[in-house]
């Protein structure tokens, strides 16, 4: 199965949409909050989703095994995210 005819599939989605709605209501809700500290769903490892007020004090060190998951796609669009070179 595939798209969302896929239950799998259709539960990670809703996963992701939760996991987003909570993550924004914190950034209005807790705004002293730089951020969110959770556990990812690819490795099960502590990641870290920063909120945009934290970026400027923020350096990406290595996103290797991120990039190359086949799920990362699909999340960042969920989120209406996308990845972008560093400036500067």
């Amino acid at each position: 199965m595939t798209g969302d005819h896929d239950p799998a599939r259709a539960l990670s989605r809703r996963r992701r949409s939760v996991g987003c709605a909570l993550s924004a209501a914190l950034h209005v809700g807790v705004p002293e909050a730089d951020g969110v500290l959770f556990a990812s769903r690819f490795s099960g490892d502590a990641c870290v989703a920063a909120f945009d007020r934290a970026f400027g004090r923020l350096r990406a060190l290595g996103v290797d095994e991120l990039v190359r998951s086949v799920e990362l796609p699909d999340a960042l669009d969920d989120c209406d995210f996308a990845l972008t070179e560093p400036s500067g």
